[in-house]
């Protein structure tokens, strides 16, 4: 088994000194690395071979360092990082070392493991687990032995970097409008019961990319939760009404790439939410597809790790499938999304597959070539909510196809689709209170019987899928749909739009390629669209009058 060796890193304990590599058999690196290793598997281990202290370290000093320690067939796991200013050192025999670029930006901090499995010193374990501390003085950033796989995406599933098909089990989560993971305190406790619940996922609609992520992204990292985050903001999204996409919003959604491309637990972005919910808006489709493709360049263009860009959709009827097939249809893969997720709330109470739709929805997907979850799900008309779906999306019926859902929603607010709550609604008029009267920090307490009944569901439905090794993608692109006058407005693989090229109606647009502007019959909303509270998208706040627009008045009070 092949050993990996990482500069700037030791086995655990102290490193008390540092120098730099010097090139050797054509291999350059900026990067330091111990001088002198002790550590807690040999402690007070010298050798001979590595320079004195400060001095520089001819690379096979420390080579022969590390081989020293731990034998080539000692060590499993995955390539150990050096930095945004190194590379990888990669052993494969005992006399044959590799240098790697590194394709991730890697910031504080950077979580790493690997297991011993045998040791060359008699008094040791026979096996133990190392976690390796980075100690650059140049990055400054440290490392745990609770890694958490990143989330990718290959032909129609996810797969996290070990290997494993991944499941979304999420729960949307927008405690606040502007941001809900500054809080560490708050993320701790609603973490911990998320645990419990058993999700693996949050959806976070609006953040403020200025502020520090760190804590409460590490939080969730501790527990196996990943983030699906909304790129846009309340004044950046695009609007099938009149839609753009310019330089200002392009550049808000990158620094939310910016900031959160760091985290191994952030698991996609979604360029738009709900955009489109009229035949006559799919005008708008265009530049949902250009800013998924401007976001895809942006990231690969700044070296970031290939995290999933894709599109939340309302489920309108009227539009099934053909947006879904738009956004996935381009022969040139950089066009296309790289995830389709849907809102959809059609099962209620005791449906069915059949009943409810969802047969339907599972036809549409059958072929599609890019994984597809449920971004938002959990119908409250009927109550108590059961969550009969899950067991359909997780289930025979659908799990070879969907990859998930995500819970509509964490908070118990106005909407009542809550499945916790931070106490009794209180006056909203009172000293210091919430503008809505619904607190929304403390400590989470499930909404009886919801939180339990979906805790009882995800608990039996556990997809394995497929290894992703043994998953050869052999779905292709859809056939990109013509244009339907009134009910499909995008007339087949027409050219995206251009940076700051806006939309008019008036005239026959090569965006479209045939839209004229002219009336159709409007598709009704999905029940997504009749939901308010901090989650919401910001198209919502329209005619919501003490919603959501009270709660953004009046945040700087109470936050």
């Amino acid at each position: 088994m092949p050993v990996y060796v990482a500069a700037k890193h030791g086995v655990v304990g102290p490193v008390p000194s540092y120098g730099k590599f010097l090139p050797e058999e054509g291999i350059t690196m900026n990067a330091i690395c111990p001088n002198i290793i002790r550590t807690n598997i040999a402690p007070n281990l010298f050798f001979d071979k590595v320079e004195a202290r400060g001095h520089l370290t001819p690379m096979s000093g420390v080579l022969k360092a590390f081989t020293a320690m731990l034998e080539p067939s000692n060590i499993s796991g995955e390539i150990f990082e050096i930095g945004p200013n190194g590379g990888y050192v990669r052993r494969d025999d005992p006399s044959t070392w590799t240098l790697k670029a590194s394709k991730e930006s890697m910031r504080s901090p950077r979580r790493i493991s690997a297991v011993a499995q045998k040791s060359r010193y008699p008094d040791l374990s026979a096996k133990m687990h190392a976690s390796i501390l980075v100690t650059s003085l140049l990055t400054g950033f440290a490392v745990s032995a609770n890694a958490i796989a990143t989330i990718s995406v290959k032909g129609a599933k996810f797969f996290t970097s070990d290997g494993d098909q991944f499941y979304v089990k999420g729960v949307a989560y927008q405690l606040v409008p502007d941001d809900p993971l500054i809080n560490a305190t708050q993320c701790k406790l609603d973490a911990d019961l998320m645990e419990d619940l058993g999700a693996n996922s949050i959806r976070v609609y609006h953040v403020d990319p200025t502020e520090d992520h760190k804590d409460c992204m590490d939080t969730f990292a501790d527990k196996g939760i990943y983030l699906w985050l909304d790129l846009d903001t309340f004044t950046t999204q695009i609007e099938q009404s009149s839609p753009t996409w310019n330089e200002t919003q392009r550049s808000a959604f990158e620094k939310v790439m910016d900031e959160f491309q760091q985290y191994d637990n952030t698991a996609g972005f979604f360029v738009g939410n709900e955009v489109l919910t009229t035949g006559n808006g799919s005008v708008a489709a265009p530049y949902v597809k250009e800013a998924a493709r401007d976001l895809k360049a942006y990231r690969d263009q700044k070296n970031y790790r290939d995290i999933p860009v894709g599109y939340s959709a309302a489920d309108i009827a009227s539009l099934r499938p053909m947006l879904q097939n738009y956004l996935a249809c381009s022969s040139n893969a950089s066009e296309n999304i790289d995830f389709y997720a849907l809102n959809a709330y059609e099962w209620c109470g005791d449906s069915s597959y059949t009943t409810s739709g969802y047969s339907e929805l599972q036809k549409n997907a059958s072929t599609y070539n890019i994984p597809i979850f449920f971004s938002e799900t959990g119908c409250n008309t009927v109550q108590p909510r059961t969550f009969g779906d899950q067991s359909a999306i997780f289930g025979d019926k659908m799990a070879d196809t969907w990859s998930g859902s995500i819970i509509y929603e964490w908070i118990e607010e106005a909407n009542n689709y809550g499945i916790v709550s931070y106490g009794a609604k209180v006056d909203a008029t009172a000293s210091g209170a919430p503008p809505d009267g619904y607190p929304r920090s403390g400590t989470p307490t499930p909404v009886s019987p919801d939180f339990s009944n979906l805790k009882s569901q995800w608990a039996t439905l556990t997809p394995t899928g497929v290894k992703k090794s043994a998953y050869s993608p052999s779905l292709t692109a859809p056939a990109c749909p013509e244009l339907t006058e009134g009910v499909w407005e995008v007339n087949g693989n027409v050219a995206l739009p251009t940076l700051g090229q806006k939309f008019d109606s008036s005239v026959r647009s090569s965006i479209t390629a045939g839209a004229t502007g002219a009336s159709g019959v409007a598709a009704s909303a999905s029940a997504s669209a009749t939901k308010s509270g901090a989650a919401s998208p910001a198209k919502e706040v329209k005619g919501m009058g003490v919603g959501l627009a009270g709660v953004l008045a009046g945040a700087v009070y109470w936050l």
